[in-house]
């Protein structure tokens, strides 16, 4: 592979365009709405949020002064993680090009801007790509302070790490490689550290709320999301297509996916090893976090394989050093392997990008034409539907009241009460509109047996009305009662 006058910046192309393409198409999800809606509150509230929900502050500060400067909008706030994702790989890239050159630079920057998790981390309103750039920011002090006597590496390694460890906690996991490091690096993280040192008071109290979480994932398939993320990766709402034929193997063929899933990252994982002892300056930077993470895992419910997303320009960077090594020895393989490390990426993002999950109607502009008749005394109902509560940040917008019903597949049983009880305080408050949504549609049919015949029970009067069947969006509309 020939690359004729490559420029280092040529791979700031895709990796803005892919960062910045659709970024406010898909409505906000639950957690992004959470930030949004933080954002919105007192200091008093956000300040005992921040006592139990388990991330440092910065971010939330952030979208506080941007939602005050723009609004709410998707495109708006998400801007902010895309332009960190696109000024992290911008910034790795100048690095390999003032230690290794133009073309190597090239290869590096052009695996960092196709890797998939990379991508959706930086169009998510959420903390890790913000992160993500304050920790290359730190590690590009810390190369400074190895070439150069100077202070300023020291205050740009300072700075990153301490934006770093305040945006997200993940950052904290690079503080063993940088104590083992040589002593100016030791001083500059110590006093980092000790910047964080207040933040310990919500810290300890964030850790008493997140021992009594549960984990949702069994940490052994996380260890195989976490290979796949390194350059397969996967986005929001749902799994590519033939990574999701992979996961259905977990259960009964758990080995047979972990040998396919290093199959899939082989490639930049090879590549990557052949980079010398220039590249593992920079696979460091990957493997020591993704390491303990995962043994953080053991210990506390809070590990997601996203969250190592801040850390996995680095081991593109490091693939690229070992492509032009290996290639001055085996052009074929060279070839080969980038090829094959270039290919599993976009066949995610094609696939991604043609899923008809992806292109279904927001939530923003569904839900106002099913509520647009109700009032304030009107109840929305979600039941047994994770994406249900994607949308309740647009109804509180509304300023429309909303209950949120527990997953009824899981508790057959209790239906018939549960059900029973809620519609007569329903009926009791004289409201007339109740929105139902199940979009898993495991229970729809059940649980609208039962609210007919309860229905039926106080107010014969009544008009089943339903909208949008595929979506699994479902509106009873019965009479005032007599």
């Amino acid at each position: 592979m020939t690359l004729p006058q490559a420029r280092w910046w040529h791979p700031l192309v895709p990796a803005a365009a892919l960062r910045l393409y659709d970024l406010g198409g898909q409505s906000y999800w639950t957690d992004e709405a959470i930030t949004v809606q933080a954002a919105l509150w007192p200091w008093s509230k956000l300040i005992a949020f921040w006592r139990v929900d388990p991330h440092p502050p910065l971010h939330y500060l952030l979208i506080r002064v941007l939602e005050r400067l723009g609004g709410a909008g998707e495109g708006w706030l998400r801007l902010s993680s895309a332009l960190a994702g696109i000024a992290a790989v911008a910034l790795v890239c100048w690095m390999l090009y003032r230690q290794h050159g133009d073309r190597v630079a090239f290869v590096g920057g052009l695996l960092m801007a196709l890797c998939p998790l990379h991508v959706w981390t930086s169009q998510e309103l959420r903390a890790p790509a913000l992160a993500g750039l304050f920790v290359a920011v730190a590690i590009y002090g810390l190369i400074r302070m190895e070439q150069t006597a100077g202070e300023r590496g020291q205050w740009i390694s300072g700075v990153g790490l301490l934006l770093a460890f305040y945006t997200h906690y993940y950052a904290l996991l690079l503080v063993p490689l940088f104590l083992f490091a040589s002593r100016p690096v030791r001083r500059v993280t110590a006093v980092a550290l000790l910047g964080f040192a207040p933040w310990l008071v919500f810290l300890s109290s964030q850790l008493g709320a997140a021992l009594g979480f549960r984990a949702s994932t069994h940490l052994r398939r996380n260890v195989v999301e976490t290979l796949l993320y390194a350059n397969a990766g996967h986005f929001p709402w749902q799994w590519p297509t033939w990574a999701n034929l992979l996961s259905g193997m977990l259960h009964h063929h758990f080995y047979a996916y972990v040998v396919l899933a290093l199959v899939l990252v082989s490639p930049i994982f090879v590549l990557a090893l052949f980079s010398g002892r220039d590249g593992w300056r920079f696979v460091r930077w990957y493997v020591a976090p993704t390491l303990l993470a995962l043994l953080a895992g053991l210990c506390l419910p809070l590990f997601s394989p996203k969250y190592l997303a801040p850390f996995l320009p680095f081991l593109g960077a490091a693939a690229g050093i070992g492509y032009w090594r290996l290639r001055a020895q085996r052009r074929l393989w060279a070839n080969s392997l980038l090829t094959a490390a270039l290919l599993v990426p976009l066949i995610s993002l094609v696939d991604h990008y043609a899923n008809p999950v992806f292109r279904q109607t927001p939530w923003r502009d569904r839900l106002p034409a099913l509520t647009a008749n109700l009032t304030p005394r009107d109840r929305v109902v979600f039941y047994s539907a994770t994406e249900a509560a994607d949308a309740r940040f647009y109804l509180d917008r509304r300023l429309v009241a909303f209950d949120l019903w527990p997953d009824y597949a899981s508790a057959q049983d209790a239906v018939a009460d549960e059900l029973k009880t809620r519609l007569k305080e329903l009926v009791d408050r004289r409201i007339t509109h109740v929105v139902l949504v199940d979009l898993n549609g495991a229970a729809y049919r059940r649980t609208r047996e039962l609210a007919v015949e309860q229905l039926n029970r106080t107010r014969p009067l009544i008009d089943d009305i339903e909208l949008q069947p595929a979506m699994g969006v479902h509106w009873l509309v019965w009479g005032p009662p007599r």
